[in-house]
Parts: structure tokens; C-alpha cells; sequence
């Protein structure tokens, strides 16, 4: 035997271990399946003395949580404390049922329920032909309670990431995962920003910030309490911007003279355009490019230059495309280009001459009226007989009002002030052109007023009667002011009135002409320049009236008697 070469005597071992279930173990050793262990060759004539259950899985101690698994295998020694590799076992549970199962062969438990049990393994043989037994404790579990555990900030608005410009927003929120690595569902969080104030701002409760100033500061939250009652918190960086300079507006401007009105063919008008930024700042060296929209030959411009020439009578419009705005839209301007002939120009202003008059008022003593004379001027400031029919009109007509046909209007004064006088083309323009209108009031010098006559009377057999006060205004020496405006009133009696010619009448529906309780009497007054006389109206049963005339000051001019 000692001849055979240790391949075939393992094979012939193999198969009479097999046979006698030996556990004496020659020079080689046995394959086993399952079980785990080393792999290392015991001497010849080793025998299993000792087995021990270890678990081959992670973690390797603790429990287990319900649902969870834990790989267990053995390892053999022999009578000299060396391993013997390859044992196979066979697993069983041992306790209370449905806690815990364990694959027989391969040694894989599982937890089913909250519990303790014993992994048992049964192994080889030992020299006295007694299987090796092990046995180590499982204990199942219920996960434990989720708490919150992580906190993260996340960004949910476009862009996520990078600066923000000042008066845009960023949107964050936060993340919150348990102890089992599970999202924490609605987690509470309160925001605040840490660093220099005003530069950002945010929502208490929605964490939206918004940049009001250029700066950094932190974003900080106070999120859920952890397992150890603490908040959990999270920081997040925010950087505030203004937004880069970029062209905004454009405005075409004109560098020649004259800078406004029409040009004359062959003449030139040079353009060129100012751009400014959304700050309001000048753009440096603006891009241009010019073109002439309208009727074709009547002007030309360079693209580049700006600098347009009339060719011939007419109207066009000067284009220019400048720089891309923020949008990446091209910055566009117009104007209007007006161009005329060098001889027999139209009209384009309307003159008047003189352009101020003064005139007295109606009642004034002076003059009363102004003559006023339109004139046409072309573009070049050269008269020309090239105009338009002219209507004249006055702003406050009751100040002056105005007449006239033709070129030439007349102003009369109405009263004291000041009104324009406009004139305009009436047909084929739009010309206009304004005159100033002062109207003057001279004193007037009144001394007194005096009636021609001073008393009526109406019996009481008439109905209804009627009747005229005449008064007139004189200066101190007796003479008439013809353009003086008399007021009067009346005072006393219900039945009489007076209107503004100094007309008195009487109606009996006040129990006055007519009837049994027709009596009664009335003071007219007539008043102008501040001087006033009395007459006196009677009517029914007459009896005596007395009066008096005064001036403004109080001066006594005269009395009568009725």
C-alpha cells in the first residue's frame, strides 16, 4: 500500500470513507460541499476532534433584522488543533417555530419574527464515531423606528447651480433620509439667511431667496429633530450678480446743421446713433449699419457712415440696425428724411406780423381793435408766396375775438387779460403758427349814475303792468361814458322784478295788479363803476317813499321823495 502514489490512494481512501463513514482522516483530505471553513491539509492520520459554528457574513454579531439573513459555516480541527477543511454539516433551528429557518445544507439562516432561537449544526465524526455538534444564538428583530437622520439642500429652480442676478430668486428645499437610508416624507424646515444684511432675502417657510445686492451669503436651514432630539441643518451658499451690461436701447441723433427740418437736394444730413445699456450707460462704439426705406432716388445713404444725401423732392425714412440686446435681438431706429428742391420750396412756417398786439377792452376808453398780417417763410427761412388758406382763432374769446380773411385778421378787445392767436392752414397743411393778444382796460373814471327816470307807478286796477329804468354813467365833469355797463336791482316787494336793462315789472300773482291786496313799493337800484342811484316803484295804494344817492365812499349826491 505504501507503493500506491498519494492520488490513488486518496481516491481509494475517498471511496472506503464513503463506505465505512470513517472520520479517520489519512493524508488527504476530504471534499465536503456547504459548510464553509479552511482549506488546509490535516497530517496523515488526523482525526476531527473539535467544531466550532462561526458566522461568514456581515455583520457577524448582533441581531438580525426580521426579514434579514446571516451566513453561518463550520470549522474542524484535529487532535493537534489543526484544520480540517471542507466539513460539511447539517443546520436545523432549534427553539420556539416561525422565528428564524436555516437552509440544512448551506447553512443560510433567515429571521421570520421577533425572537431568540439556536442554530445547531451537526458535522463530522470524531474518533469515537461520535458527530460533532455546534450551536450559536440568533436573535431576530423589528427594524427600529425611523427617525430622521441625514440632511441635504437641494435647488429644485432652473439653474441649480451658479450665481444668481440680483432681483431673480432660487427656489430651495431639503432632503431628509431616516437611519434606514429612506426619505423622510414632508420634513419641516425653517430658512434664514447668515451674512451681511441685504443682500439676499428668503422665505421663512418656502426657502425661496431673493438677491437684492451684489454679495455672498449662506442659506441656512433648521430642519426635523434627529433620534437624540437634535434639529438636524444643512448650509447651502448663495452668490448675488448684476446681470452684465448689455446694449438696451438706441436712439438715432443727427451730428450736422442744421439738426431739424427738410434738406435740399444735393445737401447732406450726417446721423449716428447712442446706444445705452439696461443701467442707462453708453455703449462704446456701437455697431451700425444704415439703410433709406421709401421711395427709391429721392435719398441715399453710406451703410456705414451715416451720412445721407438728398437726390431728389420727397420723403423718406433713414434705418439703422444696431448691436443685439440681451434677447439676441438687433437694436433698431428710424427717422424721417425730408427732402426738398432748392427753388420754389413750399411753405413750412406761417409768420405773424407783429407776433404781440395790445388792444383796449369794450369798455375801456382807447383803442379797440389790431390788425394782425400772416406771412409763409420756406424751410431755408426765405419768404414765399407758396402757403395755404389761413383761419385765425383766439384761445379765450372772451378776452378778444378775431375776424378777418385772407392774410389779415382784426382783434377786438372783450376784456381785460391775455389770449394767443392761432393761425392755422384751413386746408391743404398743417402749418401753425401763434400770436400773443394783451387786452388792456383803461379806468373808466365814473362820478356818478343817474337815472332819467326815477319813479313808477302801477294802480291797482291794472292786471299786470311793465315798465324801464334809464340810467347812465358820468364822468365828474358831467360827461357820458357810452361804453359803462349799468347793473340794477331791486329790493322790496314781492311782486316786482327787474331785469338786466332796467325793465320793472309787476304781476298780480303775488297779489299785486289787480287785486284787493295790490299795495306795495320797490327800490331799484342801478349800479356802475361803483357809483349807484335809486329810483322807486309803486303800486295799489300808494304812500311816500324817500331815499338818497351816495357815492362808493359815502358821499351824499342827492335824494328824492315819492
Amino acid at each position: 500500500m505504501l507503493g500506491v502514489s498519494v492520488e490513488t490512494f486518496a481516491r481509494r481512501y475517498r471511496v472506503a470513507v464513503l463506505l465505512a463513514s470513517t472520520v479517520t482522516i489519512s493524508a488527504v483530505v476530504l471534499p465536503a460541499c456547504g459548510g464553509g471553513g479552511s482549506d488546509a491539509i490535516a497530517p496523515p492520520g488526523a482525526t476531527a476532534t473539535a467544531m466550532t459554528v462561526v458566522v461568514t457574513s456581515s455583520p457577524a454579531t448582533g441581531s438580525v433584522l426580521v426579514g434579514g439573513t446571516r451566513q453561518y459555516a463550520i470549522t474542524v480541527t484535529d487532535q493537534n488543533g489543526a484544520l480540517i477543511g471542507n466539513q460539511t454539516a447539517v443546520w436545523s433551528i432549534v427553539g420556539a417555530a416561525g422565528i428564524a429557518a436555516v437552509n440544512a445544507g448551506s447553512g443560510l439562516a433567515t429571521c421570520n419574527a421577533v425572537g431568540t432561537v439556536t442554530v445547531h449544526a451537526i458535522g463530522p465524526l470524531n474518533g469515537s464515531g461520535t458527530a460533532l455538534t455546534g450551536d450559536a444564538a440568533l436573535q431576530c428583530v423589528l427594524p427600529p423606528t425611523p427617525v430622521p437622520a441625514a440632511l441635504a439642500i437641494t435647488v429644485t429652480s432652473t439653474p441649480a447651480t451658479g450665481s444668481v442676478l440680483v432681483a431673480a430668486t432660487r427656489q430651495f428645499a431639503i432632503v431628509v433620509t431616516d437611519q434606514n437610508g429612506a426619505a423622510w416624507t414632508n420634513p419641516t424646515a425653517a430658512w434664514s439667511i447668515v451674512g451681511s444684511a441685504g443682500i439676499a432675502s428668503i422665505t421663512a417657510g418656502g426657502g425661496l431667496a431673493t438677491c437684492l445686492a451684489v454679495g455672498t451669503v449662506t442659506v441656512h436651514v433648521i430642519g426635523p429633530l434627529n433620534g437624540a432630539g437634535t434639529a438636524l441643518t444643512g448650509d447651502a451658499s448663495l452668490q448675488c450678480v448684476v446681470p452684465p451690461p448689455v446694449p438696451a436701447t438706441l436712439a438715432i441723433i443727427v451730428t450736422s446743421t442744421p439738426a431739424t427740418g427738410p434738406v435740399f437736394v444735393t445737401a447732406t444730413r450726417q446721423y449716428a446713433i447712442v446706444v445705452t445699456d439696461q443701467y442707462g450707460a453708453a455703449w462704446p462704439n456701437p455697431t451700425v449699419a444704415w439703410s433709406i426705406v421709401g421711395t427709391a432716388g429721392i435719398a441715399v445713404i453710406s451703410p456705414t457712415s451715416g451720412l445721407a444725401s438728398c437726390v431728389a423732392p420727397g420723403t423718406v425714412t433713414v434705418h439703422a440696425i444696431g448691436p443685439l440686446n440681451g434677447a439676441g435681438t438687433a437694436l433698431t431706429g428710424d427717422v424721417s428724411l425730408q427732402c426738398v428742391a432748392l427753388n420754389g420750396n413750399p411753405a413750412v412756417t406761417i409768420v405773424l406780423n407783429p407776433t404781440t398786439v395790445s388792444v383796449g377792452a369794450a369798455s375801456a376808453v382807447g383803442s379797440f381793435t389790431a390788425t394782425v398780417v400772416a406771412s409763409f417763410v420756406d424751410a431755408a427761412g426765405s419768404p414765399t408766396s407758396s402757403g395755404c388758406v389761413v383761419g385765425f382763432t383766439t384761445e379765450a374769446s372772451r378776452t378778444a375775438t378775431v375776424s378777418g380773411s385772407g392774410l389779415t385778421a382784426t382783434i377786438t378787445g372783450a376784456a381785460a387779460g391775455t389770449t394767443t392767436l392761432r393761425a392755422s392752414c384751413t386746408s391743404g397743411g398743417t402749418m401753425t403758427s401763434l400770436g400773443r393778444v394783451q387786452v388792456t382796460s383803461a379806468p373808466l373814471n365814473i362820478a356818478k349814475v343817474t337815472m332819467t327816470t326815477r319813479y313808477v307807478y302801477f294802480p291797482a286796477s291794472a292786471a299786470s303792468a311793465s315798465s324801464s329804468f334809464s340810467a347812465s354813467a358820468l364822468t365828474s365833469t358831467g360827461t357820458a361814458v357810452p361804453s359803462a355797463s349799468i347793473a340794477y336791482s331791486i329790493a322790496g316787494g314781492s311782486a316786482a322784478s327787474v331785469d338786466g336793462t332796467g325793465t320793472v315789472s309787476v304781476s298780480a300773482s303775488s297779489g299785486g295788479a289787480g287785486g284787493p291786496t295790490f299795495r306795495g313799493g320797490a327800490v331799484v337800484t342801478a349800479t356802475s363803476g361803483g357809483q349807484t342811484e335809486i329810483g322807486f316803484v309803486t303800486y295799489g295804494d300808494a304812500g311816500t317813499i324817500r331815499g338818497q344817492v351816495t357815492s362808493a365812499s359815502g358821499q351824499y349826491l342827492g335824494g328824492t321823495t315819492a
